[in-house]
């Protein structure tokens, strides 16, 4: 690595932390809600910044390779409005799950003390999300769809590599100015990790509060998870006619 390409990748880990408050508002609330709370949440948030990083590097180094091509591919509208479209599908679901929850409740003033906190420990546990999905939708192929969206930390992890984020489309410009794919891979990489501080400060702060013992109803949860879903299509609606900003 020459000192041009060190330089790049210096710039992109810079980038990253200069973008810890614009990562904070933006995408911390989506780590917050998809990593959850209880015990596991640290563990879950860990597994989301894995996911990251692999995703940011993959895109690193196809925009190393290829260049102000892919760049343009990339950075498309309509790639953004497929992965966003994907991770409002799972908020919409889990505002859905909470909200049939909160019915439940009100149709049986006896379980009053069932109230749940704002949490993803049990509703994207490995085979727990599914086999709500089962119950919830009432067909195979509901459970297939429902199987393909990013509703795992990891999987929201990988995704956020193509979210619309006008930090984000920075780093892009990084790496593929690059012209090198593992000069790219290291660019993206370093701008995720130096912005990774920001989604688990996050994640710390709704177990945190989770711990204080502060419970919320269904409904509320679901209000949470609609907040979410409303945050992105906000973002969707702002990249509309230019580059992927908000």
């Amino acid at each position: 690595m020459n000192e041009v390409q060190l330089a790049a990748v210096l710039t992109a880990a810079v980038a990253g932390v200069a973008s810890l408050p614009h990562c904070f508002v933006m995408c911390g609330p989506l780590a917050a809600v998809g990593c959850g709370a209880g015990p596991t949440a640290l563990r879950r948030g860990a597994t989301y910044v894995v996911g990251r990083l692999v995703g940011y590097a993959a895109v690193g180094a196809l925009l190393g390779q290829y260049g102000g091509q892919l760049l343009h591919r990339v950075a498309n509208a309509h790639v953004n409005v497929v992965a966003a479209s994907l991770v409002v599908a799972v908020c919409l679901y889990h505002a859905a799950s909470r909200l049939r929850e909160a019915w439940r409740q009100r149709a049986a003033p006896a379980n009053d003390d069932k109230l749940v906190s704002l949490t993803l420990a049990k509703s994207v546990a490995p085979g727990a999300a599914a086999n709500d999905s089962g119950r919830w939708f009432g067909s195979d192929f509901a459970k297939f769809i429902t199987a393909l969206l990013p509703r795992t930390p990891l999987g929201l992890g990988l995704v956020t590599a193509i979210l619309p984020c006008s930090a984000l489309f920075g780093a892009w410009v990084l790496a593929a100015a690059s012209a090198h794919p593992t000069v790219g891979a290291l660019s993206m990489f370093a701008f995720a990790v130096a912005s990774s501080p920001a989604l688990l400060l996050a994640v710390f702060g709704r177990t945190a509060v989770s711990r204080l013992g502060v419970r919320m109803p269904a409904v509320v949860a679901a209000a949470g998870w609609l907040a979410v879903a409303l945050l992105l299509v906000g973002r969707l609606w702002l990249t509309q006619g230019g580059a992927p900003c908000h």
